[in-house]
């Protein structure tokens, strides 16, 4: 199984656990939940998006700004 599919999965799986810890917990509990959920999706968006740009960059298909916002 690849990287990207592995994380992804693993995001899948920690989001539900999210959703039914928050159902049973306070409102202040519960956003504290929300906001790991949402820092959890984005540091796996991070490695998806790191193991796909030398792909698409060889493909030529990154964006343009992508490109030379890297280079800077």
């Amino acid at each position: 199984m690849n990287l990207a599919v592995t994380l992804l999965l693993w995001g899948s799986h920690m989001a539900i656990r999210a959703c039914l810890a928050a159902r049973n917990s306070d409102p202040a509990e519960a956003s504290a939940l929300r906001l790991n959920l949402v820092r959890g999706a984005k540091h796996v968006n991070g490695h998806v998006i790191a193991a796909a740009c030398p792909i698409l960059d060889r493909r030529g298909a990154l964006l343009a700004t992508r490109s030379a916002a890297d280079a800077l």
